[in-house]
């Protein structure tokens, strides 16, 4: 499997994801995979890279030469912007 690249990914702190706003969507229990700054990632800021299933994340973390380990995250919310997740857009509106 080739590795993607880390300019594909937009990076968010966990803090940042667990505070909610309106209209976000809400991910209850996911496997997120950090990066060395502990940051969680959106594939090219459309797709979060999380899972409810941890043997996913198992098996795609070799795929990101970013990621450096599995978490779990207890909630996070995160909303879209024009295809982007960014759950700021939703606190500036």
């Amino acid at each position: 499997m080739s590795k993607v690249k880390t300019e594909d990914f937009k990076f968010f702190d966990p803090e940042e994801l667990q505070k909610p706003f309106t209209g976000a969507e809400t991910l209850v229990d996911h496997w997120w995979l950090p990066d060395a700054a502990g940051r969680v990632a959106c594939y090219r800021g459309s797709a979060p890279q999380c899972n409810k299933d941890k043997r996913v994340a198992d098996i795609i973390i070799n795929s990101f030469d970013w990621a450096e380990g599995i978490i779990q995250i207890p909630v996070a919310y995160v909303g879209r912007n024009n295809g982007f997740y960014d759950h700021r857009h939703y606190q500036e509106a």
